[in-house]
């Protein structure tokens, strides 16, 4: 970025994207938990949430000091990987569970 335009131009869609992505994380959440347990696992979200933009930003300092601007994209390319096996896995685990 040069200047403040491009700044904002780049942080506007983040933003939205990240509003939209918690409201639905939280709502996966806590249809997975009895209607008892909904305040707990709304309070568990928020505070995960707090933690990890208290952390992340010391992470991602260390990783830029250390390893340059590369170690973001490698780290979220093992992550995608990782989770992309894992759906494969329990995609093929249920395809076997229906043909029984």
């Amino acid at each position: 970025m040069a200047n403040v335009f491009q700044f904002c131009f780049i942080v506007l869609p983040m933003m939205f994207s990240l509003s939209v992505f918690n409201v639905i994380t939280d709502s996966m959440l806590t249809k997975t938990v009895p209607s008892s347990d909904t305040g707990t696992m709304l309070g568990l979200c928020a505070s995960v949430q707090s933690l990890l933009r208290t952390i992340g930003p010391t992470i991602g300092g260390f990783l830029y000091h250390n390893y340059g601007v590369a170690s973001f994209g490698f780290i979220q390319f093992v992550v995608n990987m990782a989770v992309f096996v894992f759906m494969l896995r329990n995609m093929a685990n249920s395809k076997d569970e229906h043909r029984e």
